[in-house]
């Protein structure tokens, strides 16, 4: 059976019934950390022949830092992401060699809410992000440029929050940014970054 997609799952959850139900209204600030996937060292290792690989990094930790406003039925939302260091290393030839990728991004959001329960609900998201991608060289670097590269791509999320008194809530989102370029060797290539996080939130 297929699974459905992050943003099936998004759509779902912005166009029930349930997610214009009254809930919390005001400003709200937040912050969140977890792990953090891309597949950008596996293309950039399909740029370069490299003769052996010890490491082709597809994980490491991530943060947000983000901020709102609910109107009860809908929210706007925008967050700044750190979405992790990512190394490629090996031998070409006979030398070594090691890059890596440092991505962070700049994210706005229409998020909607739809009640579990009074204190439990699930949230989709969907907006755009600002996505830069800093491309260095660690080792074999003679005659290469480092490089940093922006670009806007779409962002989608959807999670839970569980709210713990009027003013706390705990939260738990996974948020997807598809098709952020990177540089590397004077080739454009695009790269997908995921977060999976964990984190607290404060209502005024």
């Amino acid at each position: 059976m297929k699974k459905p997609s992050l943003v099936a799952i998004v759509a779902c959850l912005l166009l029930s019934p349930q997610a214009f139900a009254d809930g919390f209204s005001g400003a709200y600030l937040g912050a969140g950390a977890g792990l953090t996937t891309s597949n950008v060292s596996a293309k950039a290792n399909n740029l370069v022949f490299y003769t052996s690989l010890t490491e082709r990094a597809r994980s490491d930790s991530g943060t947000k830092l983000y901020g709102g406003y609910s109107w009860g039925k809908i929210a706007v939302e925008g967050g700044v992401y750190s979405l992790g260091t990512y190394k490629l290393s090996g031998l070409i030839g006979s030398d070594a060699s090691a890059d890596q990728f440092k991505t962070k991004a700049l994210a706005i959001s229409v998020v909607g809410t739809a009640t579990v329960t009074e204190s439990v609900a699930m949230h989709g998201k969907l907006g755009v992000a600002r996505v830069t991608t800093d491309y260095n060289c660690i080792t074999l670097c003679t005659g290469v440029s480092e490089t940093s590269t922006k670009s806007t791509v779409p962002f989608v999320g959807a999670g839970m929050s569980w709210s713990v008194s009027k003013h706390f809530a705990v939260r738990a989102d996974a948020e997807t940014f598809r098709g952020a370029k990177f540089k590397y060797l004077g080739t454009t290539a695009k790269a997908n970054y995921e977060l999976y996080s964990l984190g607290a939130e404060v209502r005024f």
